[in-house]
């Protein structure tokens, strides 16, 4: 409970969880950080493993291969390269080369940065105007009703089924699993 101040990285198979914000003076290097605010003053390199979940805001230098989720803002000073970053509100890479360089970003209000996208045509995803915290919350609600409706769907044919059966006819014991549906 509260904040945590990590005078160096955060490595692979490590995990911070704070209800506060979190500091780090190095950087996170394919851990997983969930806090109300992050600041990392070194990189966010995910290693295609590591997550950074913020309630609020996260600042980086750079971040690359990462997964970050921000219910606010996200800062990033250098580059984001090749990275899923979901914004709440604005995504914004500037300063030093502010360049995003492949990856899927999204943001409900901005993405702001001096170059999106290479020469090399990498495929750089950008979507803005719909909050992906959340798409995120919409698309796992719409997939369990799918899920609940096709559960219901098979229930309704097995109780048609079972409603064209004699009962009179059946053991005690089949009758007993039936009732119990």
């Amino acid at each position: 409970i509260g904040g945590v101040l990590i005078g160096g990285n955060v490595n692979q198979g490590f995990k911070v969880k704070a209800t506060g914000d979190v500091e780090i003076k190095g950087s996170i290097l394919g851990g997983d950080v969930t806090a109300r605010n992050i600041f990392v003053k070194g990189s966010i390199q995910g290693m295609n493993r590591g997550h950074v979940v913020a309630t609020e805001d996260v600042r980086a230098s750079f971040v690359e291969n990462a997964d970050i989720e921000s219910g606010g803002n996200i800062y990033i000073h250098d580059v984001a390269m090749h990275s899923t970053i979901r914004a709440g509100q604005l995504l914004a890479v500037e300063g030093g080369k502010g360049q995003i360089i492949g990856g899927a970003l999204a943001a409900g209000e901005e993405i702001s940065a001096n170059s999106i996208g290479n020469a090399a045509n990498v495929i750089t995803r950008i979507s803005v105007g719909v909050n992906p915290l959340l798409q995120k919350k919409y698309k796992a609600a719409l997939k369990e009703y799918m899920e609940s409706k096709k559960r219901l769907d098979q229930l309704n044919k097995t109780l048609n089924t079972l409603g064209k059966i004699d009962v009179s006819l059946l053991p005690k014991d089949k009758v007993d699993k039936i009732n119990a549906l």
